[in-house]
């Protein structure tokens, strides 16, 4: 609710992606969905993994996402990933979040959001686009599916 209320600009689709193989929180996901008008896309995947690896698993699950939701059905069009502990409190534009500003892109963004890095296991960093609120303009990205999480 709190995504209509607050955005400037219609929301065309509201995809949650349920990334669990528990079949009552899946069910619970999907019915908060259904009581919102959200559709609800399960992961092949889901869940699991230890403090090593969910990091990775998490991107994952992004990843699986990205390619089998946005990519495939959302191609030339602005798209916001965000997480399921982001709420907006007060009326924002996302446009205004990618047109306004100068900054690295100077005036015109095809993504707007945080970076966030981390060490491989063999030792090199791994810089990527966090998804804690993430805007990208499909039209404008170049190359968008050599997008990773």
């Amino acid at each position: 609710r709190g995504f209509r209320k607050h955005l400037k600009e219609p929301i065309d689709a509201f995809v949650a992606v349920v990334d669990t193989q528990d079949s009552a929180l899946r069910a619970a996901f999907e019915a908060v969905c259904a009581r919102h008008g959200a559709e609800c896309v399960a992961t092949e995947g889901g869940g699991g993994g230890d403090a090593t690896t969910v990091s990775w698993l998490h991107g994952a699950a992004i990843d699986w996402a990205w390619d089998s939701v946005v990519l495939a059905r959302f191609a030339d069009s602005l798209v916001w990933i965000t997480e399921q502990d982001m709420f907006p409190y007060a009326t924002f534009s996302v446009h205004s979040a990618l047109t306004g500003g100068g900054g690295e892109c100077g005036g015109r963004c095809s993504m707007a959001g945080v970076k966030q890095s981390r060490e491989s296991p063999l030792g090199h960093e791994v810089v990527y686009p966090h998804p804690s609120a993430l805007l990208i303009d499909l039209a404008a990205v170049p190359l968008p599916a050599q997008i990773f999480f």
